[in-house]
């Protein structure tokens, strides 16, 4: 009986320090490459009509100006007069401009005066302005992308193996047996 109890001590020893568990070890390794190209192409065509219209109803104002000039003249002898002239002053009207014309006899000379009145000159003009737009572009661009995964995974599992439990009851079983037979056989 001896021979049992040290049998169950030793093997319970040998089982609390791993030797009786199931272990298995799975590696799993992972690689990828991956390279990606993309292009991308845009055709672009523009054909819009711009129009425009403009229209001006105004006057502009010309402003007025005085302009003199002397013409001495010296054929003419004193007290003679000077192509009909009857006075000394003589006034040309009209819508734009007054002319004052006159002879000064002490000088023997001609002065004209001249000024032109302020005018305003009426504008107007009605215009349309079309712009068509033919415009046609074209575009690319590409792009290119490489991706590397490389990956390992390394699992260990570790379960108990109660399978010498049975293998050691059954050795008692038979320690056990041949202790009783041979108890029997002295005795």
């Amino acid at each position: 009986m001896k021979n049992i109890t040290i049998c169950l001590l030793i093997s319970c020893f040998l089982s609390s320090c791993g030797l009786f568990k199931k272990t298995t070890l799975n590696k799993d390794a992972f690689k990828s490459d991956s390279i990606q190209n993309s292009e991308l192409s845009a055709h672009k065509v523009d054909k819009s009509v711009i129009t425009i219209r403009e229209k001006v109803d105004t006057a502009v104002r010309v402003p007025g100006y005085q302009q003199a000039a002397q013409w001495k003249l010296n054929r003419l002898l004193p007290g003679q007069k000077f192509n009909g002239f009857e006075t000394s002053v003589k006034n040309i009207d009209s819508s734009f401009t007054d002319v004052k014309l006159y002879y000064d006899s002490l000088s023997n000379a001609v002065n004209v005066l001249v000024k032109a009145k302020d005018q305003l000159i009426p504008v107007s003009f009605d215009r349309t302005t079309v712009i068509n737009k033919d415009i046609t572009s074209d575009s690319t661009a590409s792009h290119k992308t490489q991706v590397k995964i490389s990956q390992d995974h390394t699992a260990k599992t570790s379960t108990p193996d109660y399978s010498w439990l049975i293998y050691a009851a059954i050795a008692a079983i038979i320690l056990f047996a041949f202790y009783k037979i041979s108890n029997r056989i002295k005795g």
